[in-house]
């Protein structure tokens, strides 16, 4: 159980806010964003939507594959933000 706590606060700290954050502040600094559907508008419900997708998930499985790879994918995107910030600052 503790681990899992961990696994959704490391899942909530890279993916709901660090790679949220990077992204808004590379496209205010007119970076473009890979993915098609992310915008200005659009980001915040749609990291929702998708952590609440991997939680429900994770409550129907009690994996914790579901935290473990929003961590990774949210650590991945956090990186690829800053390197696209300092290539573009």
């Amino acid at each position: 159980m503790r681990c899992a706590v961990l696994l959704w606060a490391c899942a909530f700290a890279t993916y709901g806010v660090g790679d949220t954050l990077t992204t808004c502040i590379n496209l205010a600094y007119g970076a473009s964003e890979l993915n098609p559907l992310i915008n200005y508008y659009t980001i915040i419900p749609l990291k929702i939507f998708i952590f609440f997708i991997f939680l429900t998930l994770y409550l129907l499985s009690r994996n914790i594959i579901a935290p473990l790879m929003l961590t990774i994918v949210g650590f991945a995107g956090t990186l690829w933000n800053l390197l696209t910030f300092l290539s573009i600052s």
